[in-house]
């Protein structure tokens, strides 16, 4: 705690991986249906990766007011994975290192309107990913994040928040896995109404 009304903390971590899955090819067959005929390579997993991941985050909480707070955020992350020498896997290494950002920005805000009413909002942003295609070429482009609520406390027990998520955009791309067969980045705008009972 530097001040009665501002913090910081600071993390750092290293994480060192072992067996992490592979998928290497396993043979080929020659089949005529569905046509057109064709070769059928299958693959299997195989636990052939082996790296290391590391990175620091930072976050501070402002007191700006005894209304109002920030708290602004950073953090920065990075892999580096590598194929066992027995593994023929190509793809799965550069997926990997390319999965989830190397770096991410925060800012949240909450506001005391009044007593009983409160209104949260907060800002994202993360970098591109690459390598994210069946061929490992896919970019997934940066994008900005904007969620904003209010919440109504009804007494002791009981408390009303209505949230909206990603604003700023109708919809936007996350991520896509190795093989391009799950595309779960279409992240759409949002809304919702949340009562909380305490008891």
């Amino acid at each position: 705690m530097l001040s009665k009304r501002l913090s910081v903390d600071l993390a750092a971590y290293y994480n060192d991986w072992d067996k992490v899955q592979s998928t290497e090819p396993s043979g080929s067959f020659f089949e005529s249906t569905p046509p057109p005929p064709h070769e059928v390579q299958t693959l299997m997993y195989e636990n052939l990766i082996h790296g290391e991941s590391h990175g620091i985050e930072i976050t501070a909480n402002w007191k700006v007011a005894d209304w109002w707070s920030i708290s602004p955020g950073f953090a920065f992350a990075h892999e580096h994975f590598h194929t066992n020498p027995q593994s023929a896997d190509t793809q799965t290494v550069r997926f990997l290192q390319g999965n989830s950002p190397d770096y991410m920005v925060r800012l949240r805000s909450h506001v005391a309107l009044r007593r009983n009413l409160a209104w949260d909002a907060s800002v994202y942003s993360d970098n591109a990913l690459d390598n994210q295609g069946p061929l490992s070429d896919l970019t997934i482009p940066s994008y900005a994040r904007l969620d904003t609520g209010l919440t109504w406390k009804l007494g002791e027990r009981f408390s009303l928040s209505v949230v909206g998520q990603n604003l700023l955009k109708d919809h936007h791309v996350e991520f896509e896995d190795v093989n391009g067969s799950l595309q779960s980045g279409q992240i759409k705008r949002s809304a919702y109404a949340k009562l909380v009972w305490q008891f």
